[in-house]
């Protein structure tokens, strides 16, 4: 997938592979998909991680990756004439990382230390706890990170295996973005990735998330002085035609000094220090959250007001021109992130993933536009239950 912009001489290059933490099959709950991404920079057959580095920054650029449930992405950041070197790097990378034993042990301990700054902070564990209790048999019930556990057990093998088994060119694609000519980013597309060959590939399948039929409630205690109350609404995948609603409908109830369960719980009735509310999904379904921190003696007042703001959104929905802060919000956040063009490539990547289109987040940008009210009260009372 190749974007030209002239406007600066820059480019990014991203290497997306379509395998997250619920891809993990035997081994969900590892954490696997994670430990990956962190040893494709721990050298390769060519290069040793030093050397990763160095070349990257030697060319004015930055490398980093991310894992998220349903994807891992590599990119480089930097000058446009060094595209090339960019794309020998990651085609490296991604092809020939050497998984040595010795620094596998050393990466796993990484990860620990990782894992135990997790459980130490109360905004992870309630993440943690509200994915679990809101899905039961979809993967996303489990933390990208894995649980230690379970992450002790795995070996070099395992992480060979997982590379096999998702690390083919079938189950990954490129995104090139910035001060670039089409022609030339195919050729050196070409030269750095055209060898790498095709492998049956059998997608991951997924379990469907049986319908909840009642609340779930959920506790951990925890060693800090304040309580964090989640609310949590599964709603459907990324791509569906009520996400716009969804997000903003979480934008007008906790996002910002305006937002109505601020107000409401921490202007108006002082229960809670800070309000958050939002929307997020994989192509499959997702979540609807609201967050509250408050003192341990006002959860139960806390808890009360929260819903009684979602009934007066799903019954009245929002003013008109709420909806029209809401949406000028949302769309210029969206348009910020496209004036980089990391942000492009993540947005055109992120369309292909989950729409297999290319226009997805224009797409989106259209459907929040049109939103109304009606809309946002609607979407309010058919999934916020």
């Amino acid at each position: 997938i190749v974007q030209e912009d002239r406007s600066r001489p820059l480019a990014c290059v991203q290497v997306w592979v379509k395998a997250g933490s619920i891809s993990e099959e035997k081994w969900t709950g590892a954490g696997l998909a994670h430990l990956v991404e962190h040893m494709l920079f721990k050298g390769t057959h060519r290069r040793t991680a030093q050397e990763i580095s160095q070349h990257i920054q030697a060319s004015g650029g930055q490398v980093n990756a991310y894992t998220s449930f349903n994807r891992t992405v590599y990119w480089i950041d930097g000058l446009s004439e060094n595209l090339d070197g960019y794309l020998d790097v990651l085609a490296d990378m991604v092809r020939n990382s050497k998984f040595d034993g010795e620094e596998l042990l050393r990466e796993m301990d990484v990860i620990r230390r990782e894992m135990a700054m997790d459980n130490d902070d109360p905004n992870s564990a309630a993440q943690h706890l509200i994915q679990a209790t809101a899905f039961r048999k979809h993967p996303l019930r489990h933390p990208v990170i894995g649980y230690r556990e379970v992450f002790d057990q795995v070996d070099r093998e395992d992480v060979i295996g997982f590379v096999r088994r998702h690390y083919v060119p079938n189950n990954c694609f490129l995104v090139i973005t910035g001060d670039v000519k089409t022609p030339e980013v195919l050729a050196a597309v070409n030269r750095h990735f055209g060898a790498w060959q095709r492998r049956p590939y059998e997608a991951v399948r997924l379990p469907d998330e049986p319908r909840q039929q009642g609340p779930r409630r959920n506790h951990r205690t925890f060693a800090t002085e304040l309580t964090r109350l989640s609310f949590g609404w599964v709603i459907p995948g990324e791509g569906h035609q009520d996400k716009a609603a969804l997000d903003v409908l979480g934008f007008l109830l906790g996002s910002g000094r305006s937002s109505r369960l601020h107000q409401e719980l921490r202007e108006k009735r002082g229960i809670a220090h800070q309000v958050w509310a939002g929307a997020w999904a994989t192509q499959e379904c997702g979540l609807f959250s609201i967050e509250a921190d408050c003192d341990p003696a006002d959860v139960a007042a806390a808890e009360k007001a929260v819903f009684e703001v979602v009934d007066r959104m799903k019954k009245s929905g929002p003013t008109a021109a709420e909806l029209d802060k809401a949406v000028r919000s949302t769309l210029a956040g969206q348009l910020r992130s496209l004036s980089t063009t990391r942000g492009q490539a993540s947005s055109l990547g992120n369309g292909w993933l989950v729409c297999g289109t290319l226009e997805f987040g224009s797409i989106y940008l259209k459907a929040v536009e049109r939103l109304t009210p009606a809309c946002i009260r609607e979407a309010a009372s058919r999934y916020l239950d």
